[in-house]
């Protein structure tokens, strides 16, 4: 048996980040042969795909200077080109802010829709946030602009009824001024709306080049060691090589389910079972040919199968070689085990049917699944969590990072929790 004070669990951009900050000779155990978890960039046929579409938007200072200026990661500063599919017509993204070309009949019903609620103060609206995602949409946007967009949309990410979710998701979301909204109904849109009005890509590798620059730093990282078993009570972890390593305190990344299912707890075990969360299915059609000038765009008609499309190659020159270009879908759902071939099936089809791309030769099909992707806000969640969390903290485990908290994050998330639990 090995003994370690402290160890990581994962080598996921939370783990790294926090190693970074507590101890660059800890050990790290890591289930794959490379750094980064589910932020990460496979290479296929001279390709490079992220595992999902990952972007930079880092708006804390501590983060900008550890990432740029210590670091040294050589990035493209982007300014942000997002669209919406919706009545047979592109538009810039937010939907709100960009009624002016939607049909006669779409723009009626959301400023209809608009005219029917009232302005909320900040106090008020937060009020409205502690109920259903649902409610939030028809009371602050009114039925149009709910029901045309921000309830198909979200119910396609999610998998999930609006009615059955909180908001707990939107802490970084604004709602848009409804002065503006009708406004822009009627004229074109000039302004820049919402948290990601720019961001950041790296120039070499893609979204790897992010992990690599952390795990860099590090000098123990151990690969192809994947942790099988938590015995919490002998606060021991059973590794996939026949190691058995006894830890005073363990970080982990596990996605929290994951974790209290592969352990001793039987008596949690029914409890992390109704933690819920959608698996997504990233299908890239490798293209010769012409694509919209966006960066991704949102699908939120209910008669296709996916809710976005990224288009690598706009902020990545070197994702595929020069007249390639990368469609990366993204499907998402509750049932993980559907057949990826009926889904690369389904989606080819319908990306050959739709008249915004000009495919000129389909030169291959690389898909990709995400397990647990997105992590579900019902109401049941936020006492879920405590309790698994704050049990597995007495066995000395601290979850950390989108999954091992079981929260909705990004990246500049991942990298300031690994540097506040590194400090506490």
């Amino acid at each position: 048996m090995i003994h370690h004070d402290t160890v990581a669990v994962g080598a996921g951009t939370g783990r790294i980040k926090f190693a970074y900050h507590f101890d660059k000779n800890l050990p790290v155990f890591e289930a794959l042969d490379t750094v980064g978890g589910l932020v990460r960039t496979i290479e296929y046929k001279n390709c490079k795909f992220d595992l999902a579409p990952h972007l930079l938007h880092l708006r804390n200072p501590y983060v900008r200077e550890l990432v740029f200026d210590k670091l040294g990661l050589e990035v493209e500063n982007h300014r942000r080109k997002a669209h919406i599919y919706y009545d047979k017509t592109i538009i810039p993204y937010p939907f709100e802010l960009n009624l002016l070309n939607l049909s006669e009949q779409t723009k009626k019903d959301c400023i209809e829709g608009l005219d029917e609620v009232k302005s909320y103060n900040k106090e008020e609206e937060a009020e409205i946030r502690k109920g259903s995602y649902r409610d939030y949409a028809l009371k602050c946007f009114g039925k149009g602009i709910a029901n045309h967009y921000l309830l198909p949309s979200n119910r396609k990410i999610w998998d999930t009824e609006p009615s059955e979710m909180t908001c707990e998701f939107m802490s970084h979301i604004i709602t848009a001024d409804k002065e503006q909204i009708r406004k822009n109904a009627f004229e074109d849109n000039t302004d820049s709306f919402g948290y990601n009005v720019e961001f950041y890509y790296p120039i070499h590798k893609g979204i790897q080049d992010l992990a690599d620059i952390f795990a860099r730093q590090l000098t123990n990282i151990k690969f192809n060691t994947s942790a099988i078993f938590f015995n919490t009570r002998n606060k021991t972890i059973e590794f996939s090589d026949g190691s058995i390593v006894k830890y005073n305190k363990a970080v982990s990344t596990v996605p929290l389910q994951t974790i209290i299912l592969n352990s001793d707890r039987d008596d949690l075990k029914a409890l992390a079972k109704e933690l819920v969360f959608t698996s997504v299915y990233t299908v890239n059609l490798v293209i010769r040919g012409t694509l919209p000038d966006t960066h991704w765009m949102y699908f939120p008609d209910k008669d296709l199968s996916f809710y976005r499309i990224s288009f690598p190659k706009n902020y990545f020159k070197k994702s595929t070689p020069a007249d390639e270009q990368i469609i990366a879908v993204e499907v998402g759902s509750r049932n993980h085990n559907l057949s990826i071939e009926e889904i690369e099936r389904k989606v080819v089809e319908e990306i050959k049917q739709m008249p915004i791309f000009k495919i000129d030769e389909l030169v291959f099909v690389h898909s990709i699944k995400i397990p647990v992707a997105y992590c579900i806000y019902e109401p049941k969640r936020p006492a879920i969590i405590n309790k698994l969390m704050s049990e597995l903290e007495e066995a000395g485990i601290y979850q950390s990072g989108r999954y091992g908290k079981w929260e909705y994050a990004g990246m500049q998330d991942a990298i300031m929790d690994g540097k506040v639990l590194s400090e506490n």
